[in-house]
């Protein structure tokens, strides 16, 4: 299950993406993407570090069946993340996985629409090949002005 905190549909100039999850019946690795409608990716977990922008790196983990999974609150050193200008309807996509899909971390937290959904792609396939379970869903997020 993905929502947005407050189960929100449209957020406004500014205000924070605050993913809400329910992983799934099994143990499964987590990946959490923020697509933008003019092309972008902005990989919301697991982040690589990033220290011009004060981001550590997250841990990749297993989580467990049915656990809940909070992303995006603000924190100590840590905004979170915010929308903003380009205005549209983006989407966030999250895939949960057996394994973990990627043989090591993005090198970036953002990268283009194009090559990322041909590495998740490629990804997924392997996953089955191999006889892994992954499972996505994903949210329209209407992004405005103030």
């Amino acid at each position: 299950t993905l929502t947005l905190a407050d189960n929100r549909a449209t957020l406004r100039d500014g205000e924070a993406i605050r993913p809400r999850l329910i992983m799934p019946s099994f143990d499964a690795y987590l990946y959490v993407d923020y697509v933008t409608h003019d092309g972008a990716v902005q990989h919301l977990y697991p982040q690589t570090e990033d220290r011009s922008q004060g981001i550590p790196a997250d841990p990749i983990r297993l989580f467990a069946p049915s656990e809940w999974v909070n992303l995006g609150d603000p924190r100590p050193g840590q905004r979170g993340w915010e929308v903003t200008a380009p205005f549209g309807r983006d989407l966030i996509i999250a895939v949960a996985a057996s394994r973990p899909l990627f043989g090591q971390a993005r090198r970036a937290n953002a990268e283009t629409s194009a090559a990322y959904l041909r590495a998740l792609d490629g990804a997924l396939r392997a996953l089955r090949q191999e006889g892994g379970l992954a499972i996505a869903s994903g949210i329209a997020v209407e992004v405005a002005p103030r």
